[in-house]
């Protein structure tokens, strides 16, 4: 037996053993989280114990369903001898993010002599050193930890899924379920349109969907994400025809129209780059996009809200979007001022912007990774932020070019596949492209369910690569960037 089955067996009885202790004298109407929390982590360490693979994927399928339960809380520190006189708070996420940590110093134990071939290990190790020292000058310790927690989810993610899911079948299983991971945020997104509990921004009238998430914008960007992966799976596909990808077709028409009611803009020009991207792939798209215009006239002519949001952004009003992330861009690169080379320290960002500019209300985060980077962590932050973001669409590219272009059997659940990877590679690598108009616009890296998606895909991506390559060819991580 593997160590990490081991442990993972051990954490499993430790938690069972223990759940007398913390239901003793619990009030049950208001502390039902602690033993429930306790119930979950039992199952997932145990079934993890088993099929490490599933548990991982499963994860995956309800990380967008856990955000609509963030409300919960519990104080753990409550619960702790000497500390109970201090606040420390978790919620589920919380808690599956701290599985998910586990999993991955498990993985780095267990796979520390095959380190050699990840590619971007170093400047992932600098990025999470360097937020980890900030906490020393960090004003407020509990933000900037939960924010260092943020940071690792995905790094975390990212080694499991190399050493993990770097096969062909098992890279597909992780495809497949991140397309999959959507249907959850999509049935909260019709009970919303069908009960008209919609987001609306304090200074606007304009109601939006979340889909459980915590803002239109960031479902905005997830459906962009799933949207990409199921137009780069259907143009892997050997077999285009209509009768046997009806599904795919039916599913996308559903993606684009909760797509279009999250009123993202940015999340628009995402999908836009997108679909220039492609015509690198497919020629015939610009024949497709030629013939989509005028539809795309009609649509914003006949539909206001759709009209409104496009001709907001050059709108100079005072509360308008653009005008306010303006204004909170000048507050940000004012305090950077302060502290240019290594920040205010990581998840400083909100509480500076909030505490120095000259209004009141709205939001108080930079809307732009650079400057909340820089913001946060100084030049020296920003400097690794841009490695590592440009570093993956640098092995992606590099990924692209190296798999062979042809198509590939693969037997799934009882299905056949026939797929050309190379294809599928180029539309991830176009989602990365995509997205950087995100980094400008929105905190995109403050979107943890994106993060947490793009680099498990990019893990089993990359190890797919690494372990596909022919003997004696250079792994793509010989070549790192750090």
């Amino acid at each position: 037996m593997s160590l990490s089955k081991t442990i993972y067996i051990i954490l499993s009885a430790i938690l069972i053993l223990s759940l007398p202790f913390f239901v003793n004298g619990l009030d049950w109407s208001a502390g039902y989280l602690l033993p429930l929390s306790l119930l979950a982590m039992t199952a997932i360490f145990a079934l993890a114990a088993i099929n490490f693979q599933n548990i991982f994927l499963f994860i995956i399928f309800i990380m967008p369903a856990i955000f609509y339960f963030n409300y919960l809380k519990i104080n753990i520190l409550n619960y702790l001898p000497f500390l109970n006189d201090y606040t420390f708070y978790l919620n589920p996420a919380s808690v599956i993010y701290l599985i998910i940590i586990l999993f991955g110093l498990l993985t780095l134990l267990e796979k520390r002599r095959d380190l050699k071939s990840l590619p971007l290990k170093y400047i992932m190790l600098a990025a999470i050193m360097l937020a980890g020292a900030s906490m020393l000058w960090s004003a407020d310790l509990q933000t900037s930890l939960i924010e260092l927690i943020y940071l690792i989810v995905p790094f975390a993610m990212y080694l499991i899924a190399y050493f993990y899911f770097s096969n062909q079948t098992a890279f597909m299983k992780l495809f497949l379920v991140s397309i999959l991971s959507s249907i959850i945020p999509l049935i909260v997104a019709i009970f919303q349109l069908a009960s008209g509990g919609y987001f609306y921004e304090s200074d606007s009238s304009l109601g939006r969907l979340t889909g459980g998430l915590d803002h239109p914008n960031t479902l905005g960007l997830f459906l962009f994400l799933i949207t990409g992966l199921l137009i780069s799976l259907y143009l892997a596909k050997a077999d285009r025809g209509f009768k046997n990808n009806k599904l795919i077709f039916f599913y996308l028409a559903g993606l684009l129209f909760f797509f279009t009611l999250t009123y993202s803009r940015t999340s628009w020009l995402c999908l836009a780059v997108f679909i220039i991207l492609l015509i690198f792939l497919e020629r015939k798209i610009i024949w497709l996009l030629l013939a989509s215009l005028p539809l795309t006239a009609i649509i914003f002519l006949a539909f206001e809200n759709i009209k409104y949001r496009v001709l907001e952004i050059f709108d100079n009003a005072l509360f308008s979007s653009m005008t306010a992330r303006l204004n909170i861009w000048r507050v940000s690169l004012e305090q950077i001022l302060v502290k240019p080379f290594f920040g205010h320290g990581v998840g400083a960002a909100e509480s500076i912007i909030e505490n120095t500019k000259p209004w009141q209300g709205g939001v108080s985060l930079p809307h732009n990774d650079y400057l909340l980077q820089t913001l946060e962590l100084g030049l020296a932050g920003l400097a690794i932020f841009l490695i590592y973001t440009f570093g993956a669409i640098y092995y992606a590219f590099l990924t692209f070019k190296s798999l062979a272009d042809k198509k590939t059997v693969i037997n799934l659940y009882g299905h056949v596949f026939i797929l050309n990877f190379k294809v599928l590679t180029f539309g991830l690598l176009a989602i990365l492209i995509a997205l950087l108009p995100a980094t400008i616009f929105e905190s995109l890296s403050q979107k943890i369910i994106l993060q947490i998606i793009i680099w498990s895909l990019l893990g089993g991506l990359f190890g797919l690569c690494h372990c596909e390559r022919p003997e004696g060819a250079k792994s793509i991580a010989t070549r790192d960037l750090a």
